[in-house]
């Protein structure tokens, strides 16, 4: 059954208010974890008065302080497994913060008042359990590996929305089961080549609306059969080229690009090859409300004519490539003759000697 142009324009709309609204989406992984269902509800101890629901095992707790106006982590129960704390005043988090809730799985940060100074860097210190962290929508400027230290079991983690500008080498490096990371709507403007070297397992990598302009050689190259999801729209990016490995993200199907200023020139001529070859491959890529535009030429980067760029270094690279190719062809084809004529040179060499040899017995 073919879809109609109602249909591929639901899909659009679709995908269109996923990427608008991702931070939410985001953001309800962290505070409504799924196997967590509600076995009994009851009010919190403390003047705090959050919300506390039962897992579906009846032992651990799920406890939802969002919007509670706190200005520090609450007083928690041992057996809280998920904790969302979004939408509150906290603006320091002290060494032993979260030390009486080390089976914490989930934990959601998002919008409070933190910024990186006034986290310890043990604050998440014993959360080897922790599977889901989002800090977003703070202003954490920078962000520190010490952070991470324990964080071995996470696999989704929020930085959106935090007035972010550089990321060290090595920040993630203890945290290799990495699945899902965010880093969108911040102010990045250079990526380190090694920054995802541990995650082999990365699945949806968002650095969407930063101030990127050159993205490192290699810098897939770990995640290259993980990847699914690349988001690498509203930033400033002129050209992709084949050492980036989009190529061996085998597994891509959703690549957004728009609202970057590609100069369609030579330099991107293999970008272009390789998309256009790739269309069934990608069906949000060349759809007309989100494709990547050109900046110095009226046209799409699906619709761009390869002939129009009038880049002359391509046929010349191709004739030589023809010509080694002649060559070697011949040279295959004239081995025989080639091995024959080396084999009758050694043995005349070897003839000669043995003349020498003999001539020279006899005179002695």
């Amino acid at each position: 059954m073919r879809c109609s142009n109602s249909d591929y324009l639901f899909v659009v709309v679709l995908f269109s208010y996923y990427i608008r609204n991702s931070r939410t989406v985001a953001e309800d992984i962290c505070s409504r974890p799924k196997d967590c269902g509600i076995c009994d509800t009851l009010i919190c101890k403390g003047p705090d008065s959050c919300t506390c629901h039962y897992c579906g095992d009846c032992i651990s707790m799920f406890v939802d302080c969002e919007s509670k106006y706190l200005k520090k982590v609450p007083n928690l129960e041992t057996n809280t497994k998920h904790l969302n704390l979004q939408n509150n005043y906290i603006a320091k988090l002290d060494k032993n913060s979260f030390s009486n809730v080390i089976a914490l799985e989930s934990l959601n940060l998002a919008k409070n008042k933190l910024v990186s100074t006034n986290i310890n860097k043990e604050a998440f210190r014993g959360l080897d359990k922790l599977q889901c962290l989002s800090l977003a929508e703070n202003n954490l400027k920078q962000i520190h590996i010490m952070w991470f230290a324990d964080l071995r079991s996470l696999t989704t983690l929020m930085l959106q929305n935090l007035n972010l500008m550089n990321i060290s080498e090595g920040v993630f490096t203890n945290s290799p089961n990495l699945e899902w990371i965010s880093l969108g709507n911040n102010n990045i403007q250079s990526l380190p080549s090694t920054l995802f070297s541990k995650q082999t397992g990365l699945n949806q990598l968002e650095l969407y609306n930063n101030l990127i302009k050159d993205i490192p050689d290699a810098f897939l190259e770990t995640s290259k059969s993980s990847i699914t999801d690349l988001f690498l729209h509203d930033n400033l990016i002129e050209t992709i080229n084949s050492s980036l490995g989009l190529q061996y993200l085998t597994n891509l199907t959703h690549l957004s690009v728009y609202r970057n200023p590609f100069k369609c020139n030579c330099d991107l001529v293999w970008f272009i090859n390789w998309t256009q070859n790739n269309k069934k491959r990608f069906l949000f890529l060349y759809n007309t409300n989100i494709t990547a535009l050109c900046d110095n030429i009226d046209n799409t980067l699906g619709n761009l004519n390869l002939g129009d760029l009038h880049c002359n270094w391509i046929w010349w690279e191709v004739a030589v490539g023809v010509s080694l190719a002649i060559l070697l062809a011949i040279f295959y084809l004239k081995l025989p003759f080639i091995r024959r004529c080396i084999s009758d040179l050694i043995h005349k060499q070897h003839y000669i000697k043995l003349q020498s040899t003999a001539a020279a017995e006899e005179r002695g």
